[in-house]
């Protein structure tokens, strides 16, 4: 039976909120040449969590149009296993968030999550979370990849066939890569202790290998792949797929804790095989933040990179210095430019909070994190649980589509056909988990009567005929890309 799922797409058509907001004044043309736009941003409060969070990790599910918060600690700086999910399928960005049982996840500190959709087989679509640590006193990283399925509303652990094989660490950056469909898990940390960080010790950085999670195409078994000669040596950073111009940047962070890096690595993805990306710096231009434990998100109907919050120094010291300036790195430019985007409204300092890009509605979603941090407050004090969305629409001369040349170690170019058509021939097969636990989802996502699927039973296998939503070719895999 033929299922077309309307929402695969990221980037998907859809009206921008109005706002009003302070104009700032972009080029839109890499040779700039082109007419300037009067962009106006704004943030708008849109939610409160169900439970404050710091450190955790976030993943958005846009074929269900949901986002999920995962782990992380508490007011009282004691790590939790709570899964937070809100629903935005509705016509605005404003919504609710409930909890979701996972008892079985870990209580875990620091995680990275992403989501992989399941394409023709919506069932098969899963939250991923790599990483992070189980205690804070000792600090050391664990190398769990842990799984949820909200259509069997099912918790997984130890399902990747070589797990031993991914390396353990706490404060990385995961990002889904639609092109060659794998998850990607850049930086890090082996070990990080809050008792050590708290006493002005440093929290140094470790080379670590990048590493990826791919699906094998005939079994389905989910396998750990690392990246020769990709190591890196940061945490607390961003990352965000760039669809036009077929890459990761990895962007900011920090190597011992106390400051900040403001480089922007640029991965190639360009190239079918996932093994041959390269990592280069990127050249920007313009005055651009240093932040580490940051929001980052790719706003895909601006061509952009915004990043919000964050520290600048001085993570958890009396002097410590955070960020609350609004920067969008405008991608269409070359070099790409950072500009102070002087959004109407704020949400305030956000330190190691999460962002992820709603696509429906055009908006970077802002959750959770704390405010600056003051030792004579209690922790629980100090943590912001609102959720904010940043909209930004345009007056003026539409940009074209946008056409990119790498201006870091050599020249690539990349077109993104937003408008081709084909057939999908999905590789995607159930993997039988080890540990499995049903869980019942609360409000505001709606129950589904899906059954949780047992060790035997079999995901729906879509025909020749499934035809993903025209417009989503360069999000997905290029196994399941076609000619129209």
């Amino acid at each position: 039976m033929s299922r077309h799922n309307p929402r695969l797409a990221v980037a998907l058509a859809v009206p921008a909120l109005a706002v009003v907001a302070v104009g700032v004044g972009l080029a839109v043309d890499s040779a700039g040449a082109a007419p300037q736009q009067t962009i106006a941003c704004a943030w708008e409060r849109v939610a409160t969590n169900s439970r404050p969070a710091i450190h955790f990790a976030t993943a958005y599910d846009n074929e269900r149009q949901a986002m999920y918060v995962y782990g992380g600690v508490d007011g009282s700086f004691q790590p939790i296993n709570t899964l937070q999910a809100a629903d935005l399928s509705g016509t605005t960005p404003r919504t609710s968030w409930g909890n979701v049982a996972a008892a079985s996840a870990l209580r875990v500190v620091g995680a990275a999550g992403a989501y992989r959709p399941g394409g023709a087989v919506p069932a098969a679509g899963a939250l991923y979370f790599f990483g992070g640590m189980t205690d804070t006193g000792t600090g050391n990283a664990v190398n769990d990849v842990q799984r949820y399925v909200p259509e069997s509303r099912a918790w997984q652990r130890n399902f990747v066939d070589n797990r031993l094989d991914f390396r353990a660490r706490v404060f990385p950056a995961a990002a889904y890569d639609p092109l060659h469909d794998v998850i990607w898990v850049v930086g890090g940390t082996t070990r990080c202790s809050l008792t050590d960080v708290l006493a002005g010790q440093p929290c140094n950085a470790t080379s670590l290998p990048t590493q990826y999670l791919g699906w094998d195409p005939a079994s389905g078994a989910a396998v750990t792949h690392t990246l020769p000669g990709g190591d890196q040596q940061v945490f607390g950073a961003s990352l965000v797929f760039d669809a036009p111009r077929q890459r990761l940047l990895l962007f900011g962070g920090t190597r011992n804790i106390q400051r900040s890096e403001g480089t922007v690595r640029a991965l190639d993805l360009s190239d079918p095989d996932p093994a041959k990306a390269a990592w280069s710096t990127l050249e920007t231009q313009g005055q651009g933040p240093a932040v580490y434990f940051h929001g980052g998100a790719f706003l895909a109907d601006r061509d952009w990179m915004v990043v919000y919050g964050g520290t600048r120094q001085n993570f958890l010291q009396q002097n410590e210095a955070n960020e609350q300036t609004t920067y969008g790195l405008d991608l269409s430019t070359t070099p790409a430019t950072w500009v102070d985007l002087k959004p109407a409204g704020s949400p305030g300092a956000r330190v190691a909070g999460g962002m992820e890009y709603a696509a429906t509605h055009r908006v970077a979603l802002l959750v959770l994190g704390r405010d600056r941090y003051v030792p004579a407050d209690p922790p629980s004090a100090r943590v912001q649980v609102t959720t904010f969305a940043l909209t930004c629409t345009a007056a003026g001369p539409t940009p074209p589509p946008a056409t990119a040349t790498s201006t870091a170690t050599g020249t690539s170019t990349a077109t993104a056909e937003a408008t081709a058509t084909f057939t999908a021939t999905a590789t995607t097969q159930p993997v039988t988990p080890t540990e499995t636990e049903p869980v019942e989802p609360t409000e505001p996502l709606p129950p589904t009567d899906t059954p949780e699927p047992t060790a035997t039973e079999e995901l729906e296998t879509p025909t020749a005929t499934d035809e993903p939503e025209p417009g989503a070719a360069i999000f997905l895999p290029y196994a399941r890309r076609g000619q129209a």
